[in-house]
């Protein structure tokens, strides 16, 4: 799965220029945190509710790898699995299944001590977006771009998906929020775990790798973490932070 993930990121990747990384003495004003494997501590956000339901979705997988169909049909074909089992889904119904965020070790420190700092943060995942808000509630992050879905007059899903971050293009995001903060792209850094990653990583000054999933998004990132709490992080951040 993962070589499929490869090939697909290289064949649909964004290309854009990749940013110098800046002297030691240039702070960091702007950290993106992916969110599934680096704010929390589980794989995907998207599995947490087909195991909810009891389904899988790697058939929708493979196809969409294949370069079968874009992103937000890839997020329509999973709310429909849910829906099979439950038609009157609602937003109500996914805010119970991500009611207690399974945070990563050292993630409260983390956030709490670079807003202390004046470091602006924000989260830039693929994943649900109802988790991604809960996680940014919890820890009172302002920014949040995730994917999610289309609701009726009464609150159910319609079935069809928002795409908010491309899982071919997660510098997007990174781009808008630098630019709604005036913040030069070399003052941001970004922390992920997976190749989709490796796209916010080329946009940004900094980079770290946190419980990197595959060489190659170690090989991308300015440092590497593989295992430990996410608080590890903050040395590396605030040495060059002002």
């Amino acid at each position: 799965m993962k070589e499929a993930l490869a090939n697909f990121y290289h064949k649909h990747r964004v290309l854009r220029p990749t940013t110098a990384a800046p002297g030691p003495e240039v702070p960091v004003e702007l950290v993106c945190f992916d969110m599934d494997g680096v704010l929390i501590d589980v794989g995907s956000s998207w599995v947490m509710v087909h195991k909810h339901f009891g389904v899988q979705n790697e058939a929708s997988l493979v196809a969409y790898l294949n370069g079968e169909f874009d992103d937000k049909e890839f997020i329509r074909r999973d709310a429909a699995l849910w829906l099979k089992l439950k038609p009157k889904l609602t937003r109500g119904d996914l805010e119970h299944i991500f009611r207690t965020p399974p945070f990563m070790a050292g993630v409260e420190r983390t956030i709490e001590t670079l807003k202390a700092e004046g470091v602006e943060v924000a989260i830039v995942s693929g994943g649900v977006d109802v988790m991604a808000e809960a996680v940014a509630r919890r820890l009172g992050i302002p920014r949040v771009a995730a994917n999610g879905f289309v609701y009726d007059a009464s609150g159910h899903i319609t079935g069809e998906g928002v795409v908010r971050t491309p899982l071919n293009d997660k510098a997007l995001p990174v781009v808008r929020f630098a630019r709604e903060l005036g913040v030069p792209l070399e003052r941001v850094l970004c922390v992920g775990n997976s190749l989709p990653d490796v796209s916010m990583f080329e946009v940004a000054g900094r980079s770290i790798a946190f419980h990197p999933e595959d060489n190659y998004t170690r090989d991308h990132a300015t440092w590497t973490l593989e295992d430990g709490p996410l608080d590890q992080i903050l040395p590396l951040v605030l040495g060059t932070a002002r």
